[in-house]
């Protein structure tokens, strides 16, 4: 009974969907960078805003060392960028 509600289901989402060139991979692939994104502006914003704390509650070395280690990250990706 179980299958046969499946093979329901099923038939009826492809009458709804258009028989057109649709490729819903492409879809999913763009949903995706746009998850995949999100998460990278969030943790890397979270990371700098905990950066920045730390640095006006230390001694000023480690704010040298930590504009030291932002220039070489900044360099290393402007080498790799095309």
């Amino acid at each position: 009974m179980a299958l046969e509600d499946l093979f329901s289901v099923v038939e009826s989402f492809s009458r709804v969907m258009p028989s057109g060139d649709v490729n819903i991979s492409y879809y999913l692939v763009l949903l995706g960078v746009i998850i995949l994104g999100g998460f990278a502006v969030v943790t890397l914003t979270t990371l700098t805003v905990r950066a920045f704390l730390l640095v006006f509650r230390k001694p000023t070395s480690y704010a040298i060392k930590l504009i030291l280690v932002v220039g070489l990250i900044l360099f290393l990706v402007g080498l790799l960028m095309p």
